[in-house]
């Protein structure tokens, strides 16, 4: 698995919405877009991230710092430029240890 990942918008507004355990028919519903073309931003997340599974997926987007969890336990995307999400003083790369993913 890559630890670096360079995701699109809508990429990773799907991913964030698989974390909250939203099926592929209510994210296509969400995003506007047809299942199909759900999955297959789903396969080309994978294939960026070089990760197997949905779960895989997940993990490795918020150990990137793309995606944070909220204080509801819900996924919340996070509008951080890759150049500053090291540089962030709230980026805690530990936070996400031990972390239930539904």
């Amino acid at each position: 698995m890559r630890s670096r990942t360079d995701l699109t918008t809508l990429q990773l507004t799907i991913v964030m919405h698989v974390a909250n355990g939203m099926t592929i028919k209510e994210i296509a519903k969400a995003v506007d877009r047809s299942q199909g073309a759900v999955k297959q931003h789903v396969a080309n997340a994978r294939r960026k991230t070089g990760t197997r599974t949905l779960s895989q997926l997940v993990s490795v987007v918020i150990a990137s710092g793309q995606l944070a969890w909220a204080s509801d336990q819900r996924v919340l995307a996070q509008a951080v430029p890759p150049q500053e999400r090291q540089a962030s003083p709230t980026a805690d790369p530990g936070m996400h240890d031990g972390a239930r993913i539904a």
